[in-house]
C-alpha cells in the first residue's frame, strides 16, 4: 500500500487498542491547527505573529462566548470539560517559571486560559484594552504594562468588526471642475384662482327718497395693491383688500314719472388672505373681476348686495441656476433634453392721461344729470419694434342720463313750469395711442389696461362754443405690456461613470413654454320677447353687459373660446302709470382660432371684452340685441424637469466584487436603453450597435439583449 508523502507521519499511526487508557493528547491537534495556519497566513494579522497557538482560546477548550444561540455552544458533557481543563494546567505549569522570572519592559500579548466560568473582581483599575480577533469565535486580550496576570471578565460577543477595506465610503467634491451654463429668466406660473364673498347692508341716504325697488346695481372692482412683490422668505399665503364701487338705481316709493329714478354710489372696502404660494423674490400679480351681483330690499330705508369677486393670479418667478453640463476630463454619460422655455424679458407698466370731449348729438337732450355709466377699453392692434411698442385702442362710453328739453320746447314753457327731464342714453367712444418704450425685442407679448380712475362727467359750457353739449372723459390708463422671449436650453437629466461611483442632487425646474396667441371676434345677436307684466315697451334708456361662465379649450389645434353675455335692458313702459322695468337676458357665444400649441400640459388662457353692444326695437312687445366680442387668446404648455446639482464623485473602500463582463438581460416594462445601460456600466451606442437596434426603438418587454462591458 503507498501513501501519499503530503500526509504528516502522526497521521499514519495504527488505531489504539481498546485496552488503552482513554488519555486526550492535545498534540496532534496542535499540529493540524498549525498546517490551518500556515495554509491562511497572508490573513494573520501582523501583531501575532510571534506567538503560537498556545496563546490562543478555542471555544472547545475554555468558556463559551456568545450573543444569543447558548444552548449550541454549551459543552455536552461535563467529563469533556474537566479533561480539557487538566490538559491545559500541565501546559501553564510547565510555563509557570519562566513566565515569573521574566520582566514585562514594554506591552506584550498575554493570554489568560479561563478553567472556570466565574468572575473575580478586579484589584486595579481597569487597564485601556485592546481587542485583536482573528478568527470571529477567538478573543484576545493585550494589557498595557500588567503587573500581574489576571483573569479577564467574561464579554458577550460582539458583531464581527468590518474588514480593512470596508470603511466608510468617501464623499469627492467635484465644484471646481464642473462645467455648467448659466440660466436666468423670469417664469410665469398660473396660480389658482381665488373667491372672495361680500355681503354688505347698504343704507338709503337721509337726502334720498324712501325705495320701493331696485332697477339694477353694477360695480367695479379695484385691488390696492394689484402686485405684490414677495420678500427674501416664500410665503404660503398673501394678503389682498380692495374696494368695491357699487351703482344702483332704483325707483322711489313716490314714483312721479320716467324721469323719477334714482342714483346711489356706494363703496365696499374687502380684504382677504388667500392661501397661494410664491416664491421669494418672486411677483404675484392679481387681477380682480366682479362675478356676480345680488341684492334683496330689506325695508325702505335699506338693502342688502351680495357680491361675488374672482381674482386671478399669475406669479412671476426669477429663476437663477447654473445648469451642470459636465466634468473637465471625465468621460461621463450623460442623458440630455432639450427643452423649450418662454421668459419674460421685460414687463412695463405705462400712465397715459385722457382728456377727451365726446360730443352729444343735435337730437339728443342737454344733459343735467348723470345716473349711471360704464367705460371700457378694447385693443384695436400693437406693433412692436426693437425699441419701442405702440399700442392703439378704443374707450367704449356708455351713459344714462336726465336730459332737458331742447330750446324750443323750453321757449314754450311758463315761468312757473319747470323743465322736463327725460331718461336718456349716450353711446361714445374715442381712440387713443400708446408709445411704449421697450428694451427687448419681442417674440411675443400681451397687452392689458387698468382704468379703474376714468371718470365721466358733465363738459362745463364753453364761452366760445355756448350752444355745445358734451361729456367729458378724464383720468389716465395703465397700459402693461409683457414682452415674452423663447429660450432653448440642454440639459442634462440622468448621469453615470463607467467605471466610478457618482451621486447627485436633482432639482425641480417649472417653466412655461409659449405656444403661440392670438386674437378672434365673435358676434351675438338674439331677441328678447318683453313679458305681459310690463306691457308695450316705449323705448329703452340703458344697456350693458357681463362676461359669465367663460372657458377655453384646445380641441384640434384650434383654441375654442365659450361662454354667455349677460345682457340688461332698462326700458320706459308706453303705460305712464308703470314704473321703468329691467329685462335680462343670457346669450351664449363661441369664439375659435387656430394657435400652434405649447409643450408639456397644454393650457389656453383668454381674455374676452364686450367690443360694442347695441339693441333695435322690432316692435312693442320685441327688442333685438347684438354684440361684438373682442378674444386675446394664448396657448402655453407648464412642465416640469429634473436638473442634474451638487455632483461627487463616491471613493469606497469596499473592493469591487467580480461582476461577468457579458450578461443577457430579458427587458420588462417600462425599461429603456438609458436605465438598462445605467445599470450594468455600458453605453446606449453599444447594446445598440451589438443588437442591432433600431434609431429610438422601443424595447417591448421579454426582449433579450446581450450586455457587453
Amino acid at each position: 500500500m503507498t501513501y501519499d508523502k503530503d500526509i504528516p507521519d502522526f497521521a499514519l499511526q495504527p488505531a489504539r487498542d481498546t485496552d488503552e487508557a482513554d488519555v486526550f493528547d492535545p498534540s496532534p491537534y496542535d499540529r493540524l491547527l498549525n498546517l490551518h495556519r500556515q495554509e491562511q497566513a497572508e490573513e494573520v494579522d501582523p501583531h501575532l505573529a510571534n506567538h503560537s497557538v498556545r496563546d490562543y482560546v478555542f471555544p472547545e477548550f475554555a468558556e463559551p462566548v456568545f450573543e444569543e444561540n447558548t444552548e449550541l455552544l454549551e459543552p455536552q458533557a461535563d467529563t469533556v470539560v474537566e479533561t480539557e481543563s487538566e490538559v491545559f494546567a500541565e501546559i501553564k505549569s510547565e510555563e509557570a517559571a519562566e513566565m515569573e522570572a521574566e520582566v514585562i519592559t514594554e506591552p506584550e500579548f498575554v493570554q489568560e486560559v479561563i478553567t472556570e466560568p466565574q468572575l473575580i473582581p478586579q484589584q486595579e483599575p481597569e487597564p485601556e484594552l485592546i481587542e485583536v480577533i482573528s478568527e470571529p469565535d477567538y478573543v484576545l486580550e493585550v494589557e498595557a504594562e500588567p503587573e500581574t496576570i489576571e483573569r479577564a471578565k467574561p464579554v458577550m460577543a460582539s458583531p464581527a468588526p468590518a474588514a480593512p477595506n470596508s470603511e466608510a465610503a468617501v464623499l469627492i467634491p467635484v465644484a471646481g471642475s464642473l462645467i455648467t451654463n448659466e440660466l436666468k429668466m423670469t417664469d410665469i406660473r398660473e396660480k389658482p384662482e381665488t373667491r372672495v364673498y361680500i355681503e354688505e347692508d347698504i343704507l338709503v341716504p337721509d337726502t334720498k327718497e324712501d325705495l320701493a325697488s331696485i332697477l339694477s346695481m353694477t360695480g367695479k372692482v379695484s385691488l390696492s395693491d394689484s402686485e405684490i412683490r414677495i420678500g427674501q422668505l416664500s410665503q404660503d399665503s398673501v394678503k389682498i383688500t380692495g374696494e368695491i364701487e357699487l351703482h344702483t338705481l332704483y325707483i322711489p316709493e313716490n314714483y312721479t314719472g320716467e324721469h323719477h329714478i334714482i342714483n346711489i354710489q356706494s363703496r365696499i372696502p374687502f380684504k382677504t388672505e388667500s392661501n397661494v404660494s410664491a416664491e421669494s423674490l418672486s411677483r404675484l400679480v392679481i387681477k380682480p373681476y366682479i362675478e356676480s351681483i345680488d341684492y334683496t330690499v330689506i325695508n325702505e330705508r335699506k338693502f342688502r348686495a351680495k357680491l361675488t369677486v374672482r381674482l386671478t393670479m399669475r406669479e412671476y418667478a426669477n429663476v437663477e441656476m447654473q445648469v451642470f453640463q459636465g466634468i473637465k476630463g471625465e468621460k461621463l454619460q450623460l442623458l440630455k433634453e432639450k427643452i423649450q422655455m418662454t421668459h419674460v424679458s421685460e414687463r412695463k407698466t405705462d400712465i397715459m392721461d385722457i382728456n377727451e370731449t365726446l360730443a352729444i348729438k343735435d337730437t339728443q337732450p342737454k344733459p343735467e344729470r348723470i345716473l349711471k355709466y360704464d367705460v371700457d377699453i378694447v385693443e384695436n392692434h400693437k406693433q412692436i419694434t426693437e425699441d419701442k411698442a405702440v399700442v392703439n385702442a378704443t374707450i367704449y362710453c356708455n351713459v344714462l342720463y336726465l336730459g332737458s328739453n331742447n330750446e324750443v320746447e323750453a321757449m314754450d314753457l311758463s315761468e312757473n313750469e319747470e323743465k322736463k327731464l327725460t331718461p336718456q342714453l349716450f353711446q361714445g367712444k374715442t381712440e387713443f395711442t400708446q408709445f411704449i418704450p421697450i428694451l427687448n425685442p419681442a417674440e411675443g407679448s400681451k397687452i392689458s389696461f387698468n382704468y379703474n380712475n376714468l371718470t365721466v362727467h358733465i363738459k362745463e359750457p364753453d364761452p366760445e362754443e355756448p350752444g355745445e353739449n358734451a361729456f367729458a372723459l378724464d383720468g389716465n390708463v395703465e397700459t402693461t405690456i409683457e414682452i415674452y422671449k423663447n429660450l432653448e436650453r440642454e440639459i442634462v437629466t440622468d448621469i453615470y461613470h463607467r467605471t466610478k461611483d457618482v451621486i447627485c442632487d436633482k432639482v425641480e425646474l417649472e417653466a412655461m413654454s409659449l405656444g403661440g396667441s392670438g386674437v378672434t371676434e365673435a358676434a351675438v345677436r338674439e331677441i328678447i320677447n318683453v313679458p305681459e307684466k310690463y306691457g308695450e315697451v316705449k323705448r329703452v334708456i340703458y344697456i350693458f353687459g357681463n362676461i359669465k361662465n367663460s372657458k377655453s379649450f384646445l380641441e384640434q389645434n384650434k383654441n375654442i373660446v365659450e361662454g354667455t353675455v349677460d345682457i340688461t335692458l332698462l326700458c320706459l313702459p308706453e303705460d305712464e302709470k308703470k314704473t321703468a322695468f329691467r329685462l335680462n337676458k343670457e346669450v351664449n357665444f363661441r369664439g375659435s382660432m387656430e394657435i400652434p400649441m405649447g409643450r408639456g400640459d397644454t393650457k389656453a388662457n383668454s381674455e374676452i371684452a364686450i367690443k360694442e353692444l347695441w339693441f333695435d326695437r322690432i316692435n312693442a312687445k320685441q327688442i333685438e340685441v347684438n354684440a361684438n366680442l373682442f378674444i386675446s387668446s394664448s396657448v402655453y404648455g407648464q412642465d416640469k424637469y429634473q436638473v442634474i446639482q451638487n455632483v461627487c464623485f463616491v471613493e469606497s473602500k469596499e473592493e469591487p466584487g467580480t461582476k461577468p463582463g457579458m450578461v443577457v438581460y430579458i427587458t420588462k416594462s417600462d425599461d429603456t436603453l438609458w436605465n438598462i445601460a445605467k445599470k450594468y456600466r455600458t453605453t446606449m451606442e453599444m447594446i445598440t450597435e451589438i443588437n442591432d437596434l433600431g434609431e429610438d426603438q422601443v424595447l417591448p418587454p421579454g426582449m433579450k439583449l446581450l450586455i457587453v462591458k
